[in-house]
């Protein structure tokens, strides 16, 4: 598994030759996007990488991100995380293991968590189905355990 540390270098590596395999080319716009999002440890937007990408100068477009979110979530560098976000949100995953989201109604607070037994129980189950699994994204809708507190001393919802 990749490290950290080299998951900028990694991931421009991976993607020129995602690219190459296309006939695109890696752009400089591109190596921007690549660098940004690899900067960054947290769930982000299109609208958080733009406004990002623009305080530090580049003057990429929102149609160059819209053309390059998706090559790069085919590219398997990021993924889409789960939630109602209309945009999306997304995260990157090249040195980060394998994870799943809890997602909170009310602050919208995302847990992220790994469950071998979950894991198992899902390749278990595809073997039933003789299914072949590429991927898979899980999250969990709730009250976490801080508005749970809150909710407890408000009046009961009906």
């Amino acid at each position: 598994m990749n490290s950290k540390k080299n998951a900028p270098a990694d991931a421009l590596d991976t993607f020129a030759r995602f690219l190459q395999d296309r006939g695109l080319r890696m752009t400089r716009d591109r190596r921007a996007i690549i660098r940004q999002v690899f900067e960054v440890h947290a769930h982000f937007t299109m609208d958080d990488l733009f406004i990002a990408l623009r305080l530090k100068g580049e003057r990429l477009s929102k149609t160059t991100l819209y053309r390059n979110l998706p090559l790069l979530v085919e590219s398997g560098l990021i993924r889409r995380v789960p939630g109602e976000s209309s945009d999306g949100r997304f995260e990157h995953v090249l040195g980060h293991p394998h994870h799943d989201h809890l997602i909170c109604l009310e602050c919208g607070r995302e847990i992220e968590f790994s469950c071998t037994d979950l894991e198992t129980a899902q390749d278990n189950i595809c073997r039933r189905y003789g299914f072949h699994p590429v991927w898979h994204r899980l999250g969990i809708w709730g009250y976490c355990r801080r508005c749970r507190a809150r909710r407890s001393v408000k009046p009961k919802e009906r």
